[in-house]
């Protein structure tokens, strides 16, 4: 994943501010309610939500051992995301 391998070339120099400042944005995109009046009249196999693309982009960065070290500060809000996820009426 392109997201990925750039926050993994992220120098330790910047104290990884970057890989922050992207799982905080990933996060409050990921727990954004979604609208459904813009679903209507679409059906479910062509829905485009970006909280999917937000959860799944999570995924693989929690996923990166290379992340690990500033990604576990983040789990505990990952995990809290994740379980809305299930819980959603989508």
């Amino acid at each position: 994943m392109l997201i990925t391998a750039i926050l993994i070339s992220e120098s330790s120099e910047q104290e990884l501010e970057l890989t922050k400042l992207a799982l905080s944005e990933l996060l409050g995109l990921a727990d954004t309610p979604v609208d459904l009046s813009e679903l209507e009249g679409t059906e479910p196999a062509k829905w485009d939500l970006p909280q999917v693309h937000a959860r799944n982009t999570l995924r693989a960065l929690f996923m990166e051992s290379k992340l690990a070290q500033t990604t576990f500060a983040f789990v505990e809000a990952g995990f809290a995301s994740a379980i809305k996820g299930f819980s959603s009426n989508m």
